[in-house]
């Protein structure tokens, strides 16, 4: 994570937004919308690691992007703990 300033009630926002349609056949329209509104940025490393970034927050998994977008909410949610939210 960088040493910008966390916007803990974005953080708050996208997680929350993740967890209400995470496995629900929405769920690719909200990453679509992630991605053309919220700066959503995900990319592959040759080793076959998967990195979704968003807001300062980076979450990273091996099985996939899906994945590692789940684990970019689980970061955000501790960011959101660290910064007393």
């Amino acid at each position: 994570m960088s040493s910008k300033k966390i916007d803990v009630t974005r953080l708050g926002r996208l997680a929350k937004e993740l967890a209400e349609f995470d496995g629900s056949t929405e769920f690719p329209n909200v990453v679509n919308r992630l991605k053309q509104k919220e700066g959503l940025r995900f990319r592959k490393t040759d080793s076959g690691l998967h990195f979704a970034s968003m807001s300062s927050v980076v979450g990273k998994s091996r099985r996939s992007e899906e994945d590692a977008l789940r684990n970019w909410a689980n970061a955000a949610r501790r960011a959101m703990i660290r910064e007393g939210r």
